[in-house]
C-alpha cells in the first residue's frame, strides 16, 4: 500500500504547525507577571490561531482528488504521516534558550524568540519542499514561507518601535 504526501498533508503540517504555536504562546502568557509581557504573549498566540484557522479553511478549498506525481514506500513512515513530519518541526524549538519562555523575559526578548521561532519555522517547512513533488504542495510550501517572512517582518518592526521609544 502506498501512501501519497501532496498537498493535504502540507496543509495539515502547517495547521498542526501553528496549533502548538499558539499553545506553546498561551502557556507562556501564563507564566508572566507582568501583564504588558503576558498580553504579547496571548496576540502571539492569537497569531498563530488565526494562521491554524487559515490553514483548515485552505484544506477544505483543495480538491480532494489532487494528482499524486510521488509516492513513498511503505516503509517510509515520516514522509507518508503529516502529523509526524509537525512533530519533527518542535525539535528545533525543544532545545536551546527559545526552547520555553519562562516568565522573567522582556517584551524584547518575547519579540526575538518569536523572530527565531519563525526563522526555524521557514527552515523547516524549506525542508519540507524536499519530500513533496506535488506542485500544489510546493505552492502551498511557498505560500506558507512567505507568511512567515511577513510576521519576522511585522516582528522586526514592532521590535525596532518598542527599543526606539525606550
Amino acid at each position: 500500500m502506498e501512501a501519497k504526501f501532496d498537498v493535504h498533508g502540507v496543509l495539515q503540517i502547517a495547521k498542526t504547525v501553528w496549533h502548538k504555536g499558539s499553545r506553546f504562546y498561551l502557556q507562556a502568557a501564563e507564566r508572566f507577571i507582568d501583564p504588558q509581557c503576558s498580553e504579547l504573549c496571548r496576540q502571539l498566540a492569537n497569531w498563530r490561531a488565526t494562521e491554524e484557522g487559515i490553514a483548515g479553511r485552505r484544506i477544505n478549498r483543495v480538491p480532494t482528488q489532487t494528482p499524486a506525481l510521488q509516492t513513498v514506500e511503505k516503509s517510509d513512515y515520516v514522509s507518508s504521516h503529516p502529523f509526524v513530519m509537525a512533530d519533527l518541526e518542535a525539535l528545533a524549538h525543544n532545545s536551546g534558550r527559545w526552547a520555553r519562555l519562562t516568565g522573567r523575559e522582556s517584551t524584547d526578548e518575547i519579540l526575538k524568540i518569536a523572530i527565531m521561532r519563525a526563522e526555524d519555522a521557514i527552515a523547516f517547512y524549506r525542508g519540507l519542499k524536499e519530500f513533496v513533488h506535488d506542485p500544489a504542495g510546493i505552492d502551498a510550501l511557498d505560500t506558507i514561507i512567505n507568511e512567515e517572512k511577513s510576521h519576522i517582518d511585522a516582528l522586526i518592526e514592532r521590535l525596532t518601535s518598542q527599543e526606539s521609544t525606550a
